[in-house]
């Protein structure tokens, strides 16, 4: 037994348990003692705490010790508890553990085009390279990983390469690559292959794309220049890319006149294309993060569900209204606050409640549950109509000269039969002589 035991000598009995609190607070070890009744426990748990936290576990709690009072022995086999967390840690490439070497969180993937068949005049090979990373977090007790960031570069895809023109060639591809990472693929090869330009033509035609490279490379913006065979290209990027710059685009690499080269017009009738590699700069607005400039209700709104009624007069129940909130997050253009996408509306309910329909003394109504419609983007509205009960106080016999016939009420309810009879709406009370037909008063055809 432990210098704990034996510092008593018998009487009461105590027992302080270290438990997981991430693992059903399953037992990690316990110590026993016994003291006199209302004797302190004089026991310091600190050499057991840091044996657990040198395992990976963090102190969460300790019923020892509570504000600096320290327990007393009362009841005999009384446990404390002492529990513990797990820890958890990050690993990535330059801190490697765990299992996990700094190849496996980290990598260079390549993108390589290859350019074959136009003699002495075949450009060199495109390669680009980019580092990719990943970012663990581990439990520091049993290893598992706690979240992946998985695999991450400074762009989801590589840049698409155009095709170099070279006069009296024509290209097979006028642009290639561009694919997103993937690391199971890391090196992604394209081969472009040029032959002798045999119908050289005088008219030509070239085409400038503007891409967002965030966006799979989606094309934002096209122009198209035209000219003559082997003439240098008159087209300054710089207007589209200030404009695309307003629109909440920032330049990545502009390949048509970057590094102030001159660009010339083939002799062939493909449309070679020059790619300007763009990213947007879009501002991410919801509830947590608004916007000046964006309505609250283009990413918040109140959407109700109301049950109406009618025909009671005075003792016409009030409607019923019940209320949900639709959030999502938008994708804003932060200069101009345009909206360029948006999330799924999400509810704050998961359904609405059905409706119990009011009974009222003398009164029918159109229906006893109204049942609770979906919720949607939109209010709904159901109204229930009640009909009167009352006879005529002057009834007369049938076969009496002065016989009045009395005036009969008919309601036609439309419901739904696969949403469990909801109703969707009612005719409203309707009235006619008996043996007149409802059909010359009211058309089912049009509810």
């Amino acid at each position: 037994m432990s210098k704990f035991t034996d510092m008593f000598n018998k009487s009461i009995r105590a027992e302080i348990e270290f438990i997981d609190l991430d693992n059903g607070e399953a037992k990690l070890d316990k110590v026993e003692g016994k003291g006199k009744q209302n004797a302190p426990i004089d026991y310091d748990p600190s050499d057991k705490i840091e044996e657990f936290t040198n395992e990976g576990y963090e102190l969460a709690s300790k019923d020892l010790d509570i504000n600096g009072v320290k327990p007393t022995y009362d009841d005999d086999g009384h446990i404390y508890y002492i529990g513990f967390h797990h820890g958890t840690t990050v690993v990535d490439a330059d801190h490697p553990a765990y299992g996990y070497s700094s190849d496996q969180l980290a990598m260079k993937v390549t993108q390589t085009v290859h350019y074959e068949g136009a003699s002495t005049r075949t450009p060199i090979d495109s390669k680009l390279e980019m580092d990719v990373h990943k970012r663990l977090v581990v439990d520091r007790v049993n290893g598992e990983i706690i979240k992946d960031s998985h695999w991450q570069g400074k762009f989801s895809n590589f840049k698409l390469i155009a095709t170099p023109i070279v006069p009296g060639f024509v290209a097979d591809q006028a642009v290639v690559g561009g694919k997103a990472i993937n690391v199971f693929h890391p090196n992604e090869t394209y081969t472009v292959k040029y032959e002798l330009n045999k119908k050289p033509v005088a008219d030509q035609t070239v085409k400038i794309e503007y891409v967002d490279i965030l966006d799979d490379n989606k094309v934002i913006a096209t122009d198209e220049v035209k000219g003559k065979a082997n003439m240098p290209i008159s087209y300054d990027a710089e207007a589209k890319i200030a404009a695309l710059g307003e629109q909440s685009f920032d330049l990545v690499d502009n390949s048509f006149n970057g590094d102030g080269n001159v660009q010339f017009f083939g002799d062939s009738e493909q449309v070679p294309v020059f790619v300007i590699t763009m990213k947007h700069n879009y501002a991410l607005v919801n509830e947590k993060h608004p916007l000046d400039g964006v309505d609250k209700k283009e990413y918040s709104k109140e959407i109700s569900f109301i049950v109406n009624f009618t025909g009671a007069g005075d003792k016409t129940p009030k409607p019923k209204k019940q209320t949900a909130v639709l959030t999502r997050s938008l994708f804003v253009m932060p200069k101009n606050k345009n909206i360029v996408g948006a999330s799924e509306w999400k509810s704050n309910l998961k359904k609405f409640d059905d409706v119990t329909v009011p009974e009222l003394k003398g009164y029918n109504a159109s229906a006893n549950v109204v049942k609770a419609l979906p919720i949607g983007e939109e209010d709904q509205v159901v109204t229930v109509n009640y009909v009167s009960q009352a006879k005529s106080v002057h009834a007369t016999k049938a076969n009496d000269a002065n016989h009045t016939p009395h005036m009969q009420t008919a309601i036609i309810s439309f419901i739904d039969i696969d949403n469990s009879g909801a109703l969707i709406t009612s005719s409203g009370a309707l009235t006619g002589q008996p043996g007149e037909s409802i059909n010359d008063i009211y058309s089912t055809e049009v509810p």
